[in-house]
């Protein structure tokens, strides 16, 4: 099965290998990720798309980190859940959006993370693959729901696998104790627990618009005293 990484026309292979999601409309969801920003004193500006992600994926380019951060926020088909790109050199880091916009302000978040093991169909050379899974829900008081197998690089053994948090009602429980450790978690297991949440995670057509994207610099050395004070 396909995942995202490396099916987005004119982006690099690993991006699209983390996304994240938050259950809120697009406007509102960029309104709160604006407004982060500049309480940090950030300066973002903000590009409104009418395409979706294959139009706008583009312009995360070059991938890289600070001082010039770039996020794509894309409204998703039936407009429930906003999904979260970022231009992060290593396919996504979208854990920041996830808490502090999602978490903090009571709305459901799903973090998905697949990217082919060595050796399989899309794998990425010397990229250890990996496939993660992580739902935190309104209310929420103890850990997100997670579930992971990575690829050797982490590990003394090939692969590795890990779970923490209540499992769901939408779960499969009888998978994690497949003997084979990689197939705990597959990339056909994460797209039917994300349908369960209302996600075509490696759909393409999904990700239909309109966007979101963002930009802001880190001026100054001060930023992370001003990230404490808020």
């Amino acid at each position: 099965m396909d995942t995202l990484a490396g099916s987005i026309p004119g982006m690099p292979p690993q991006f699209g290998r983390r996304i994240g999601f938050i259950k809120a409309p697009l406007t509102e969801v960029a309104e709160r990720v604006v407004a982060w920003h500049e309480a940090l004193g950030l300066g973002p500006m903000r590009v409104d798309v009418e395409g979706g992600l294959v139009e706008s994926a583009t312009m995360l380019l070059p991938l890289g980190s600070a001082p010039v951060i770039r996020d794509l926020l894309v409204g998703t088909r039936g407009g429930e859940w906003t999904a979260c790109f970022d231009a992060n050199p290593s396919g996504g880091d979208p854990g920041g959006v996830l808490s502090v916009v999602g978490d903090r302000h009571g709305a459901a978040t799903l973090r998905v993370s697949a990217l082919p093991f060595q050796g399989d169909p899309g794998a990425i050379e010397d990229w250890p693959g990996g496939y993660l899974l992580s739902y935190s829900w309104p209310g929420r008081e103890g850990p997100p729901r997670s579930i992971a197998v990575i690829e050797g690089e982490y590990s003394s053994s090939r692969y590795h696998y890990e779970a923490w948090g209540p499992v769901q009602s939408w779960e499969e429980p009888e998978h994690y104790t497949a003997r084979r450790k990689r197939d705990r978690l597959t990339p056909a297991l994460i797209e039917k627990y994300c349908r369960a949440l209302g996600i075509d995670v490696f759909d393409l057509d999904f990700y239909c618009g309109p966007s979101v994207f963002i930009e802001r610099t880190r001026f100054s050395s001060d930023w992370k005293t001003r990230r404490l004070q808020l």
